[in-house]
């Protein structure tokens, strides 16, 4: 018979991703000090990556736990949809507007553009 696994404490995989990636950083770094001889300050980076592991892991565990997420009551939803279609109304709106604007400008353009180009053309 299958058993359910129950599902891991989030704070345990968080861990275990910290220290895998110190782990790395760690076998990394120490053939680098070894090739450098510790020059350019990697003498610290094995110091650095446990220290920074451990600050995480402290702060993993010692953060205060999430509950399960809360649901919005359906009146609550149904106001912030209406909310939405609001904000969407009124950017429909100034959209509209902005091309009007637009389009008003490239007439005033056009117009005041015309008679420059038609007195070019009958000089030539």
């Amino acid at each position: 018979m299958a058993q359910k696994e129950e599902p891991k404490d989030p704070r345990a995989t968080a861990t275990a991703s910290v220290w895998g990636i110190a782990c790395g950083i760690l076998g990394i770094s120490i053939p680098l000090i070894a090739i450098t001889h510790g020059d350019f300050g990697l003498g610290y980076l094995p110091l650095m990556a446990v220290l920074g592991a451990a600050t995480s892991t402290a702060a993993i565990w010692l953060s205060p736990q999430r509950g399960q997420a809360q649901q919005l009551p359906a009146h609550e939803l149904d106001d912030i949809k209406d909310g939405l279609l609001d904000i969407h109304d009124h950017v429909s709106a100034l959209e509209r507007r902005l091309d009007d604007q637009e389009l008003r400008l490239r007439i005033s353009q056009a117009n005041t553009d015309a008679p420059k180009n038609e007195g070019s053309n009958s000089i030539g």
